[in-house]
């Protein structure tokens, strides 16, 4: 008696490196999320963000290595409040807006492998450091960061497992 077997075998290995690459992406797009909304949550409302304007709140962002930040353009959020004067005593007519322009330094590999949350209003590292002995840290990123990471880790492991 002949048995004849054939076999075959098939690499899945570049749709299974397509899919793991998607899951990270989503999970670091879920905690670069969270990790903003953290980051925005006012003092009055048990977070960490002084908020007088609003314009350091409203720039306040994520961006995944290598690519463009979730927002691209903030405001106050009363222009008329933020306005003031320029270096000639008139009045400055600007709204206090600012726009993101360029990408997150990328990742080796190419890959997003990283999520940068974080704003580029000049006064950002002040308000969040402290100014040497005149004003402490609020530290509304660090907080929005640290105060959460099992939460973080919940949101890697449903992008990983596909929910």
């Amino acid at each position: 008696m002949d048995i004849n077997i054939d076999v075959e075998v098939e690499s899945n290995d570049k749709e299974v490196q397509e899919a793991l690459d998607a899951q990270i992406e989503q999970a670091l797009i879920a905690i670069g999320m969270t990790a903003e909304s953290y980051a925005k949550l006012p003092e009055k409302d048990g977070g960490h963000m002084p908020v007088d304007t609003g314009r350091l709140k409203n720039s306040i962002t994520y961006a995944l290595a290598g690519q463009s930040p979730h927002i691209t353009n903030y405001g106050p959020d009363n222009a008329s409040k933020s306005k003031g004067n320029d270096a000639d005593g008139e009045e400055d007519s600007s709204d206090g807006g600012g726009t993101y322009s360029g990408t997150a330094p990328q990742d080796p590999g190419g890959k997003p492998r990283s999520v940068y949350i974080g704003s580029n209003v000049e006064y950002a590292a002040a308000v969040e450091n402290g100014i040497s002995g005149k004003q402490t840290g609020k530290h509304y990123l660090r907080s929005a960061m640290s105060d959460h990471t099992a939460e973080y880790k919940d949101l890697a492991k449903a992008a990983l497992s596909g929910q």
